[in-house]
């Protein structure tokens, strides 16, 4: 009985502990991300109480220097301690420490940042080359890639595309120079995409991810279907699935 009661206790302290960690990882990736507290802190209560209420029912072992009991009030008293200093300005230093910790360890352990780790993750071309790579994927549809901004059109542009012929496709007094490498580059394809009339987010996508048959044009998000084909080299090649010029916003 012992035994599942010490078992109980640790699993239930570090589900609480792994709760805990994901929550710090998912605020220091997102400005907002410290709205997933609301959440966990009733999750992680329940945990910690059943624990302790577990931990109460263990037979102590006097001839044990360790004791499984400790473990959950030991977490509770830090958990306890790290959210009260959070509105105490004098005592911030305990949980900024945890959090730095927490993401030099994430960068030490993958390379980079916890914030361009997960921005890349969902970036565009990641997720456009996860699609490509299915088997037997015939279409590319543009609104189910799941892109964590805002558009309701997209504009596409093919290498060496200068200034003055995309403010005649955008129809707007706008300078891509800024904000992409295509006027310079032969790589890249640059995606512009527009929500409510203006530039919310520019993409210089490799060609080597794919390249696109129709380009300087400004497509709805409706329209930005893709049939996929393959060229001679093996790569991947987006054809419109209307070439209708005149169905082209």
């Amino acid at each position: 009985m012992n035994k599942l009661l010490s078992v109980g206790v640790l699993l239930l302290t570090l589900i609480t502990l792994i709760i805990f960690l994901a929550s710090c990882v998912i605020t220091l990736t997102d400005g907002q991300g410290a709205l997933v507290f609301v959440v966990s802190i009733p999750a992680m209560s329940i945990l910690l109480f059943c624990a302790l209420m577990f931990s109460r029912k263990l037979t102590a072992n006097n001839h044990s220097r360790w004791r499984i009991d400790y473990f959950p009030k030991i977490v509770s008293a830090f958990l306890i301690a790290f959210f009260v200093s959070l509105f105490i300005p004098a005592l911030r230093k305990l949980p900024d420490t945890v959090m730095n910790l927490v993401g030099t360890t994430f960068t030490y352990a993958t390379g980079t940042s916890l914030y361009a780790f997960f921005k890349e993750r969902a970036s565009l071309p990641t997720k456009l080359s996860a699609q490509l790579q299915k088997e037997n994927q015939k279409t590319i549809i543009f609104s189910d890639l799941d892109v964590t901004f805002a558009w309701d059109r997209v504009c596409i542009f093919g290498p060496y595309t200068n200034n003055e012929k995309v403010k005649s496709v955008l129809n707007m007094n706008w300078n891509i120079e800024e904000r992409s490498q295509i006027h310079v580059s032969d790589s890249v394809n640059a995606l512009v995409f527009l929500y409510q009339g203006s530039v919310n987010q520019v993409v210089d996508l490799k060609r080597g991810i794919t390249n696109f048959t129709d380009l300087d044009m400004c497509l709805s998000r409706n329209q930005a279907n893709f049939k996929i084909r393959t060229d001679a080299s093996g790569r991947r090649i987006l054809t419109l699935e209307s070439s209708d010029p005149s169905k082209h916003q």
